[in-house]
């Protein structure tokens, strides 16, 4: 109990200096989302840590190369070529839609790493976890994985703009965060819990009148002539 009254006071206190487009600093409770991560020592932590080792032990340099054109979180490194749905058009199209909504997600989710505060995998085992080759290691929390949040995210708002190719964004957002546990950057939880934050954001962000009127205007700005 304490400790969840920890967790709520410290979001109260870090989330009401930004300026939102969307969201607000009291959109979502996101101590009352997300649990605290496991402990290292814990027998769920010891889990996650062995899921981590077991991509590991069976990566290909090809996995990493992919890891590494994810690294930057933006709509053309994430759902653009070469792995990505998105034509050059259609990213330059919506890109300044989801710039607005990404400024409030990355906000919100960069203060639950800090509140949260999980050690990375290669720091809570650097003798074992070893991140793909020239990859940067990323000084920030672990828990929720940013990349998942955003991914999951982007793929949401992508369903809303074009529904036909809602499975291909889908599985594109699952193949950005599992990358972040085969690249040893992240815990299997980590990906979970940035996938349940934008479940929670989306829905919060779907109620929203800006996102709503933004939305709106690029649908008509990109539907096709009749």
């Amino acid at each position: 109990m304490i400790r969840f009254l920890f967790l709520a006071l410290s979001f109260s206190q870090i989330t009401h200096a930004q300026t939102f487009n969307y969201l607000k600093a009291d959109s979502i409770q996101i101590s009352q989302i997300l649990p605290p991560p496991f402990s290292t020592s814990s027998t769920e932590g010891k889990a996650d840590l062995a899921q981590v080792l077991q991509v590991q032990s069976t990566r290909t340099e090809l996995n990493c190369a992919r890891a590494r054109t994810e690294i930057s979180r933006s709509l053309k490194s994430f759902y653009g070529a070469p792995f990505g749905p998105l034509t050059p058009e259609e990213i330059l199209a919506a890109d300044d839609l989801m710039v607005k909504v990404l400024v409030d997600v990355q906000y919100l989710g960069d203060n639950a790493k800090t509140v949260y505060n999980r050690p990375r995998p290669f720091v809570a085992d650097p003798q074992e976890v070893h991140p793909c080759s020239e990859f940067v290691k990323p000084v920030s929390g672990s828990y929720p994985s940013g990349h998942s949040l955003e991914a999951h995210i982007m793929a949401s708002v992508l369903d809303l703009i074009y529904p036909e190719r809602k499975a291909l964004f889908e599985a594109r957002s699952m193949q950005i965060a599992n990358d972040r546990v085969l690249a040893g950057v992240h815990y299997p939880s980590d990906l979970e819990a940035g996938r349940k934050l934008a479940e929670a954001m989306m829905t919060v962000l779907e109620r929203s009148p800006a996102f709503e009127a933004d939305l709106a205007k690029h649908l008509s700005q990109t539907a096709p002539a009749k």
